[in-house]
């Protein structure tokens, strides 16, 4: 019986290893970090293959998200703060993207992108 074991844990931990290399979807963490002197209201992101928003954002705050990217396009952040109602675009996405930026609203509705995605 040890041997049918044996090849029973083989098996399965053979087909783990190659389900997680197939099944695997690329897509991006993406972390918001709000370093201006003023809470973030209304925040709405969009990218190519969704959009989602955060109610606040407060100064000093994080928060972040995967994201599963389906097209070619920008990543687009619309807010409020102490000045007003911004839009920018952060950065130029393609579908596929996998890896990780990071994206620092800055005061004046600017905002630093951090790139960390994997090329191909």
């Amino acid at each position: 019986m040890t041997g049918f074991r044996l090849l029973s844990f083989s098996l399965a931990l053979a087909l783990m290893i190659l389900g997680c290399g197939y099944f695997h979807q690329p897509g991006l963490t993406v972390e918001f970090v709000n370093q201006s002197d003023s809470t973030l209201r209304n925040v709405e992101i969009d990218f190519p293959g969704g959009t989602f928003g955060m109610p606040s954002l407060p100064p000093g705050g994080r928060a972040t998200r995967w994201m599963k990217i389906t097209g070619n396009g920008p990543l687009k952040a619309d807010y409020f703060d102490s000045a007003g109602e911004h839009r920018v675009d952060a950065i130029n996405l393609a579908g596929g993207d996998s890896g990780a930026i990071e994206v620092d609203f800055q005061n004046g509705g600017q905002v630093a992108v951090l790139d960390h995605r994997r090329r191909r």
